[in-house]
């Protein structure tokens, strides 16, 4: 399919967050937005992108846009340190992160640690200076950064990555599940 809602679905809610709802067709389009501004950052396939986000629109959309870039997403725990977060940016390879304001500061301490990342996407207010080489963007400048050529599902096939989730740790160093 072409990743558009199937016809009269659209208009019903699909996500709730804590400042909007979005519907099937909004998150459809949201999620457009996000593969599309991804793509255009320079992200090609099997690229890695590392989620330091609340729970919320911006998460999940995050999460979406990149499966729908053919990209991979790393969602991780917001409870690790600095040094925890940038050993698991340096080893999965994340060219971009995307980050939410609570969240700033140890993402700022983490891409110090993680010579790959290209790029540091911002939701929200919060102090974050980022080292070379990585550039910092907000959320809005983001967004409104993809062409439209860009928003339709990239082609994968069935040995493809789409998620890297990391184990917590308890029993040594935090390790990617594929």
């Amino acid at each position: 399919g072409n990743g558009s809602p199937a016809p009269g679905r659209g208009m019903r809610p699909a996500v709730t967050g804590s400042r909007e709802t979005l519907t099937y067709a909004q998150l459809d389009e949201r999620t457009g937005d996000v593969a599309a501004a991804l793509r255009a950052l320079g992200l090609r396939r099997d690229d890695r992108v590392l989620l330091e986000m609340s729970d919320d629109v911006e998460m999940l959309t995050g999460i979406l846009g990149a499966f729908r870039a053919g990209l991979v997403a790393v969602p991780v725990s917001t409870m690790f340190t600095g040094a925890e977060l940038g050993a698991i940016m340096a080893d999965s390879g994340a060219r971009a992160v995307l980050a939410t304001h609570e969240h700033a500061a140890t993402v700022a301490d983490a891409v110090a640690m993680a010579p790959e990342v290209e790029h540091v996407v911002l939701h929200g207010d919060a102090d974050l200076a980022v080292s070379e080489p990585a550039r910092l963007h907000t959320w809005d400048a983001f967004i409104a950064g993809g062409s439209a050529a860009h928003r339709e599902p990239v082609a994968t096939d069935p040995d493809s990555w789409c998620l890297w989730l990391y184990t917590s740790g308890t029993t040594g160093a935090p390790k990617a599940a594929m």
